[in-house]
């Protein structure tokens, strides 16, 4: 192994990291007239990476920035720092999916193995084509691998600009499984973890590579048991059934940190920390519901699904009997549903619900994020996914980016599912009416003078709403109402002493919201705090304590507003 030069690497970093920041401070001038930044766009640092090589050169990229974005001063910079988050997002998406290609690869070397003994089925659940085939060559047939890194992958999917500690989270299941080994002694001190296995966990290697429970099924429902009482009783985790729509209750690390989540996430945790207490449980997809199910009768000559116990995680580990019943199901139904799920299915599942979310939300940048987040990383884990694919288009095409890409994925669309003829061909009219007017477009600024206008505020102002009561601040303003004569309608402007005669001024809500708000509601904050709102960055370089400064983009926009201000504040 040849040595480190420490001062070349040091210099190759200093090097590395000016090139960044040059590139960085470009993005505001490039972009500031694009609603998003296209994947074309990041082209520049793909550029450094590939020039200056380095064996963890991405590392190095990705770590520098960081620093940007957590130098200490949260109020300044922020122009850079807006940028730098999108920079982020893709350079971590970028080594995330290399990342989820090999770990789902892992996957498809197990299921070819088992290709004679399984069937895929549309849904991408592998169920067995005979039922009465022995439970343990069913359970050597579903070891799942490590399923705890799938999850870690997912939430630092959804999470680029946060950093996701691997070895915290296995610590921290490692811990909830050695508070079993502790409570499972004081109540079951025969139980055979405790007499023949030493009262240790198993390392993770072992977790993963588990095919079977190492105990007979008397001591594994007690490990169970203990494990309900520790995570449910001693530990507070419970079904998030209130905020069941939020994100972080796919999150592995938030799951943990919160102690809630999901039923999908839950059981995820739970199979985890059983596995290292050398119990073997299989998550199972139940409609509208996920489960675990143990092997607690492997010698019953009954139907197979009788051989199963059932767990509800969500309901703080309950056991379930009579589970057709439970789910008012028909024992053909039941059988359908009761298949062991893959992990690739798991975390389509995971990727569908987060989907979800964000088509719940997705007025909100938050909400149109997670959309975009999980319908990029279902075609990862599911290439041919017609549905994911579609919707991706239609958010590219919202984004007003990657228009070039669309037009691949249409193609795609229409050569597998001619039935989609219609919505792809009016798509494809979308594209190229979009690319013809990015062809077009002048993004020189529009100049707007205080000349002739009663015009009382700045850009960069904070303000507070007679009426609503928010804090924002103002980014924008015309010297009348610009809007719709159907939005002037809708929002009463009318019943306004001065109506739509008056100017009316683009806001940053601390709510997250953008708003359009007339002069005469708008009065100047009497205790000005910064304004929690994603784009701040995008128009403002520094908060300065009763107002923000305008960047170079927006002083150009609004060329009197900076001395008008001073005026205004001094008094």
């Amino acid at each position: 192994m040849s040595q480190i030069v420490w001062k070349e690497e040091i210099k190759f970093r200093h090097v590395y990291g000016s090139k960044i920041e040059q590139q960085l401070h470009l993005l505001s001038a490039k972009h500031y007239y694009d609603g998003e930044m296209c994947t074309a766009s990041f082209q520049p640092f793909l550029d450094i990476q590939n020039k200056y090589t380095r064996q963890y050169g991405s590392d190095f990229q990705i770590d520098h920035i960081e620093s940007i974005l957590n130098d200490g001063r949260i109020h300044e910079n922020l122009t850079v720092k807006y940028y730098a988050e999108k920079v982020i997002r893709f350079l971590k998406h970028q080594q995330l999916r290399n990342k989820w290609i090999q770990y789902l690869s892992q996957f498809e070397k197990q299921s070819n193995t088992n290709q004679s003994s399984c069937s895929m089925f549309p849904n991408g659940v592998e169920t067995k084509n005979n039922h009465e085939e022995s439970p343990k060559s069913s359970e050597q047939q579903s070891a799942p691998g490590d399923v705890i890194e799938g999850a870690i992958l997912l939430s630092s999917w959804f999470q680029p600009n946060s950093y996701i500690d691997p070895i915290y989270i296995r610590q921290q299941i490692k811990l909830i499984a050695e508070l079993t080994i502790d409570e499972l002694k004081a109540v079951y001190p025969q139980n055979k973890l405790i007499t023949k296995h030493g009262e240790v966990c198993l390392t993770d290697s072992e977790a993963n590579s588990l095919n079977e429970s190492l105990f007979p099924p008397l001591d594994c429902k007690q490990i169970l048991m203990s494990l309900n009482n520790v995570l449910f009783l001693q530990l507070k985790f419970f079904g998030n059934s209130s905020r069941y729509y939020e994100p972080e209750n796919s999150f592995i690390d938030k799951v943990i940190e919160r102690r809630t989540g999901i039923p999908i996430s839950l059981c995820i945790l739970y199979q985890a920390i059983a596995a290292k207490l050398g119990v073997k449980v299989f998550l199972v997809n139940f409609p509208r519901h996920f489960l675990i199910k143990w092997l607690q009768f492997p010698d019953s000559l009954k139907d197979n699904q009788m051989r199963y116990t059932y767990i509800d995680v969500f309901d703080g580990g309950r056991f379930l009997e009579q589970l057709p019943v439970y789910f008012n199901a028909s024992s053909s139904q039941f059988s359908d549903w009761d298949s062991i799920v893959k992990p690739a299915s798991v975390f389509r599942r995971m990727c569908n619900n987060l989907v979800e979310v964000g088509r719940q939300q997705e007025n909100s940048n938050d909400g149109l994020l997670c959309l975009r987040n999980g319908l990029e990383l279902s075609l990862i884990i599911s290439p041919e996914d017609v549905e994911s694919r579609m919707l991706l288009s239609r958010v590219y095409i919202h984004l007003n980016i990657n228009l070039e890409e669309v037009e691949d994925m249409l193609n795609k669309i229409s050569s597998r599912d001619p039935a989609a003829t219609g919505i792809v061909m009016f798509l494809r009219q979308s594209v190229e009416s979009q690319m013809f007017g990015k062809k077009k477009a002048n993004n020189r600024p529009i100049r707007k003078t205080r000349e002739k206008c009663d015009v009382k505020f700045a850009v960069g102002m904070i303000m507070k709403h007679k009426r609503y009561n928010y804090s924002c601040v103002i980014y924008g303003w015309d010297p009348k109402c610009a809007a719709s004569r159907d939005w002037i309608s809708q929002m009463g402007v009318h019943n306004l002493p001065n109506k739509d005669k008056q100017p009316f001024y683009n806001v940053l809500v601390e709510d997250g919201s953008t708003r359009y708000a007339a002069q005469e509601n708008l009065i100047i904050g009497p205790s000005p705090q910064p304004i929690n709102h994603y784009e701040v960055g995008k128009y403002f370089s520094t908060f300065c304590g009763r107002y923000y400064l305008p960047n170079e983009e927006k002083k150009s926009e609004y060329p009197d507003d900076e001395e008008f201000r001073k005026r205004l504040l001094s008094k």
